[in-house]
């Protein structure tokens, strides 16, 4: 049986109760970063152990720095911006997305190949930038999790006259029923060195559009995130 985690529109993501405890965990996660690097600062200033541990020390500080600048960058991602609604191509979206995507991974899941397969051009009525940085999240996370020589597919299609959706498929180790209920949760993560933003951030900026997303188990391993317009309820209420 399939694992689906599903997360349907906040009643309202730009809520201050909402953006007030992201902020607080964020400023948590700062400090703690900030404390851990002056603690192996104060090390290294007082010439404890020998030059290797040293050396260890200060890679442990670049490893935090990075970190902060990756949750700068994602808090970033979540402040909305002013008068930038309009008509997008959900295709060029895609795309555009796909062409940022190497900017933000290492290495190894650089290597991973995304095969595109885009058979509609849906117009969305969104903020295109906030629409890219939410698929930028997304095929981020797919791509960590898929090892080469296996690929990432987008798939884009009509669903029929009047709906589409949009598919990135992953061939990682798919959901694990255990975590599943907290899959994106803020700063929750169980990869390493990982802020656990990706599914928040893609989810929040998705919902601002009247979309949601879904994540769905692959029966032959890995992972589907389903892009599509949010459901109305019968009745046409919100």
């Amino acid at each position: 049986m399939s694992t689906v985690a599903e997360f349907t529109p906040l009643p309202s993501t730009d809520s201050q109760e909402e953006e007030s405890g992201l902020l607080s965990r964020a400023l948590h996660r700062s400090r703690n970063l900030v404390m851990s690097m002056r603690g192996y600062a104060e090390l290294i200033e007082k010439g404890e152990a020998g030059p290797r541990k040293q050396e260890e020390w200060a890679r442990r500080i670049v490893s935090q720095l990075d970190r902060l600048d990756h949750l700068y960058s994602r808090m970033e991602e979540l402040r909305p911006v002013d008068g930038a609604v309009g008509q997008v191509s959900l295709a060029l979206a895609v795309r555009a997305a796909r062409g940022r995507l190497f900017d933000r991974l290492d290495r190894s899941a650089a290597q991973v190949p995304v095969r595109m397969e885009i058979e509609a051009d849906p117009l969305v009525r969104a903020d295109g930038e906030a629409l890219t940085q939410a698929l930028v999240a997304l095929l981020e996370n797919a791509c960590e999790v898929t090892d080469p020589p296996d690929e990432v597919v987008v798939r884009l299609a009509r669903v029929d006259s009047t709906e589409w959706s949009l598919r990135i498929v992953d061939a990682g180790p798919g959901l694990d029923a255990r975590w599943v209920h907290r899959i994106g949760e803020p700063f929750f993560s169980r990869k390493p060195g990982h802020m656990g933003l990706g599914v928040f951030t893609s989810r929040t900026l998705l919902a601002r559009h009247g979309l949601e997303l879904i994540l769905v188990d692959r029966p032959e391993g890995g992972t589907v995130a389903i892009i599509r317009q949010r459901q109305q309820p019968s009745g046409g209420d919100r």
